[in-house]
């Protein structure tokens, strides 16, 4: 059942004649409209702009599918040739999917370590500051590397996303559309799933909101981890292009050179102050080494 309630005009929907309808006057002058939708209505008519959500993605956050308002927002379509808005929430995921990644290797996600294991492997978060690329991830190497394997830094790009009180309406509304009517291009949702695998706890959410890559409007480092946890239950996702960089994230996890080379910098390199005395105390250290072999060298030739 869909319910509507405006002052002064009816949202529009496109609803055949066979559905039952009726409207009752409150005294505020208020229109309540309540339409009846038939359970073997799998196919939305070509007009139509509001979907049944399915049930079990409802019963996640039932708040979130609840209409709030309908807005009305200007655009002109005349200079995009070859795009077709279904509704408004296809508009909103046609922004979000603006420079979105193409990657010619592409695979389900099964599994992918935490930010905070990634961080402990010597990954390297970084905030793009573009919000118009929000799912343009990247894990970058630095150059010159081969010449110095020690300094080379391993970096994972990440657009900085806003969290608010409206983010999982708009996420789950467009993940909802991507399930029934974009199947097989789950862009967005392949995006949360991303995510999902960065952020387990809230120790992750904290390194993110550190990074500057999450920016918390909710209160609480709990939600933002409550949120994306409970994003991609009862969700399907097509093939990622996010596939082979999931590989290469693992594949650098799972070496214990980078694990070494990360806690060494850690702990002896942290800051300035740390590094500068560890290179004068692996100096003095060789200093002492040569004055001993030096000292033996002499005593045997006397």
């Amino acid at each position: 059942m869909i319910k509507t309630r405006d002052s002064g005009s009816l949202e529009m929907a496109d609803i055949n004649n066979s559905a039952n309808s009726s409207s009752d006057v409150h005294q505020n002058g208020s229109e309540e409209v309540k339409i009846d939708i038939f359970e073997d209505w799998w196919e939305p008519t070509p007009g139509c702009c509001i979907y049944k959500v399915p049930i079990d993605l409802c019963k996640k956050n039932e708040e979130a599918y609840t209409p709030q308002f309908l807005g009305y927002e200007s655009y002109d379509f005349s200079k995009k040739e070859g795009f077709n808005v279904k509704h408004f929430t296809d508009l909103r995921r046609y922004f979000l999917m603006q420079n979105h990644p193409e990657s010619n290797t592409q695979g389900k996600i099964e599994d992918l370590p935490c930010a905070s294991k990634l961080d402990a492997s010597g990954v390297r978060f970084t905030c793009e500051e573009k919000e118009d690329r929000l799912l343009d991830l990247k894990f970058l190497t630095s150059k010159g590397g081969s010449i110095l394997p020690f300094c080379k830094r391993y970096e994972l790009h990440i657009p900085r996303i806003m969290v608010n009180d409206w983010t999982e309406i708009l996420m789950r509304n467009v993940m909802a559309l991507e399930q029934c009517h974009y199947p097989k291009e789950t862009h967005v949702c392949n995006y949360i799933a991303f995510l999902d695998f960065l952020i387990n706890t809230e120790k992750d959410a904290d390194l993110l909101l550190e990074k500057g890559i999450i920016v918390n409007y909710l209160g609480e480092n709990k939600a933002i981890v409550r949120m994306f946890n409970n994003f991609w239950l009862q969700t399907s996702t097509s093939p990622s292009c996010y596939y082979d960089m999931a590989e290469r994230l693992k594949t650098h996890y799972r070496s214990p050179y980078h694990h070494a080379k990360a806690t060494l910098k850690s702990v002896y390199f942290s800051d300035p102050w740390k590094g500068t005395g560890t290179v004068v105390a692996i100096i003095i250290l060789l200093l002492t080494c040569f004055q001993t072999v030096t000292n033996i060298l002499r005593f045997y030739v006397s």
